[in-house]
């Protein structure tokens, strides 16, 4: 695998890391007000690829996911 800029992150270490535990939170807070969709921001996000796994994490959990310019859009 080759890394641009920084240590490559895979799919895997993604999958159990602090940021995807901290958009878990997220989602879980936000579903509990009754809304039913969660707007991710491309900072949460942080780079392109780690953007593709966080949304390939979130659809293998049942999750649709739809990209928006301004992130990825979650519906619960």
């Amino acid at each position: 695998m080759r890394a641009y800029g920084k240590a490559a992150i895979t799919l895997g270490e993604l999958e159990k890391s602090e940021k995807m535990a901290d958009i878990r939170s997220v989602i879980q807070e936000v579903s509990e007000t009754g809304a039913n969709v969660v707007l991710v921001v491309n900072e949460m996000l942080g780079t392109i690829r780690e953007g593709i796994f966080i949304a390939t994490v979130l659809r293998n959990e049942g999750y649709e996911v739809k990209w928006h310019k301004q992130g990825i859009l979650v519906t619960l």
